[in-house]
């Protein structure tokens, strides 16, 4: 992260420089330190008062009639500045749009496969859990067998379980809680 006084510096460095002695480079140091700016989150209003420091600065080393003869070269740098500030600006905020249709759209196949796996597996494992009932209430079986049949309902009981705390989200809750079951 860059601090502010390093950035008010390179700034007036950089102006100091151009109306020094106007130069393509640096035009694109600046546009290369609106990016970083932006990176860094440093808001507009900031940057105006970065500008203004720069200038009180030259103010100071410079002749008033320097600075006047100077001053278009200075509005210069500091469109190119910022100019690449509002378009890398503009590019983050699309890139977070897009991010958050991606996230949305994520969330939307995962409520559909939820739905739709849950549905295709909730409908077997409730016939299962039907028949095994109706097995256990007729009197043609051994214990063996009723014993069998009471694993296979607590296994299906386990799997309806397992299907609504999948749609309720209960994993993806706990994943996003940092829990493990």
């Amino acid at each position: 992260m860059i601090d502010k006084k390093t950035i008010r510096d390179t700034y007036f460095s950089l102006l100091k420089a151009h109306l020094s002695n106007p130069q393509e480079e640096y035009l694109a140091r600046a546009a290369e330190l609106g990016r970083e700016l932006v990176i860094a989150n440093i808001p507009p209003e900031d940057v105006g008062e970065m500008h203004e420091d720069a200038l009180q600065r030259l103010g100071k080393e410079f002749t008033e009639a320097k600075l006047i003869d100077t001053a278009n070269l200075g509005s210069q740098l500091l469109i190119e500045l910022l100019m690449v500030y509002s378009m890398t600006f503009r590019e983050l905020l699309e890139e977070h749009k897009r991010v958050g249709e991606k996230v949305k759209e994520a969330g939307r196949l995962r409520e559909h496969f939820l739905k739709e796996t849950s549905h295709r597996i909730i409908t077997p494992v409730t016939i299962i859990g039907g028949c095994a009932q109706l097995l256990l209430e007729s009197n043609n079986l051994d214990d063996a067998q009723k014993r069998k049949i009471r694993i296979m309902q607590a296994r299906n009981e386990e799997v309806q379980k397992l299907v609504r705390d999948a749609l309720a989200g209960k994993y993806l809750k706990e994943e996003e809680e940092g829990g493990d079951e």
